[in-house]
């Protein structure tokens, strides 16, 4: 099989692997049908290592070259002794994330929490951008007949959003500001949408990010905060008082600082976006105010089941955050280089291994 693998920053081969075959006691093989490239697939590329080991994983033993791709759906193909979520013939969604199983945090089914976390695509040798994948048992999650392989490829993002939204308590009613405009900030929007929020702002500087936001989530605005005054509109909305819920999702020094401050009295400021850099706080804006700031790394189990049913159901239609489906062959020039371009005019690109 092919498979895209990462050997170092601004480094991707496409090389020739062995099929994974005759997988172990909990392990299965899935065929993948297609992945989605993820912003922290594309922070390995421009500046990496971030996450890939280059020397063994404590969890894994892996270590680079690493191929890459988390976001993963397809067909399960061969199953090993002790597999018992998925059979072969099953369409599954891939939940990324491996724990020990033995934790605290895994015991309370938080695997992302994990001492030993690992994530299939980064610290496990295999990875999505390739023909087939070696996954354990914990990670199949089956998808319905009526589930589109470019919807299944968007579980895995789609959970983050999920997770957050249900970290962040979005309830009925809620107003919400969502800074960042990006697939995960999308998904995120449609996510708040999905628990009942009532309006549902977004924040985002990049133009063409702005038009794609508009098209697929439908949001009460799109904010231009170069241009705007995103505390005050949202403050003008809610009667002086400012968001229920603030979701984070740029790791921008300025969206945080817009982020708290347009945080009502008592309200969460969700911290989603990965920060490479600190920014200022004052812990007098938290503690005046009784703000809460909750942060959010990944997903759960439930979040899985949670968002399959909610994308099955036409409630979080993610797949209209995608803008590209291109081939193996294609995924550096017309996959990374593409997205890491500033005037980049795509959101999700989703690659065919096959």
């Amino acid at each position: 099989m092919k498979a895209a693998r990462w050997h170092g920053k601004r480094d991707i081969r496409i090389e020739q692997l062995s099929d994974p075959r005759d997988p172990g006691q909990g392990e299965a093989v899935v065929k993948v049908a297609l992945v989605g490239i993820c912003g922290t697939d594309l922070h390995e590329y421009t500046d990496g290592p971030q996450y890939i080991p280059s020397r063994p994983d404590p969890a894994t033993g892996e270590y680079a070259p690493q191929t890459l791709g988390h976001e993963i759906t397809g067909t399960v193909v061969a199953t090993g002794a002790g597999v018992t979520r998925a059979r072969e013939g099953d369409r599954v969604a891939i939940f990324a994330i491996q724990g020990c199983g033995e934790c605290r945090m895994c015991q309370r089914e938080l695997p992302a929490l994990c001492r030993n976390f690992a994530a299939t695509g980064l610290h496990t040798g295999d990875g999505g951008l390739a023909g087939y994948v070696r996954v354990k048992n914990s990670q199949l999650f089956p998808i319905p007949a009526s589930m589109t392989w470019s919807q299944g490829a968007l579980v895995e993002p789609a959970a983050c959003a999920v997770r957050a939204v249900h970290l962040a308590q979005v309830k009925p009613g809620d107003v919400v500001l969502v800074t960042g405009a990006g697939p995960i900030g999308q998904l995120t929007a449609m996510a708040a949408r999905a628990a009942g929020a009532e309006q549902v702002y977004i924040s985002e500087v990049v133009p063409r990010r702005r038009e794609l936001a508009e098209q697929a989530v439908q949001p009460t605005a799109v904010l231009d905060p170069t241009k705007t005054d995103v505390v005050q509109v949202l403050r003008d909305a809610t009667d002086g008082w400012g968001a229920d819920v603030v979701i984070e999702c740029s790791a921008s020094p300025r969206a945080f600082a817009d982020a708290l401050a347009a945080t009502r009295k008592g309200g969460t400021l969700e911290q989603f976006g990965v920060f490479t850099q600190q920014v200022p706080l004052h812990p007098a804006d938290v503690t005046n105010f009784e703000r809460r700031i909750q942060g959010n790394l990944a997903y759960a189990p439930p979040d899985f089941d949670r968002t399959i049913e909610l994308i099955s159901s036409g409630r979080v239609p993610a797949e209209r955050i995608i803008t590209a489906e291109i081939p193996l062959e294609d995924v550096v020039e017309l996959g990374f280089d593409e997205l890491i371009r500033p005037n980049t005019q795509h959101a999700k690109i989703h690659i065919r291994p096959e």
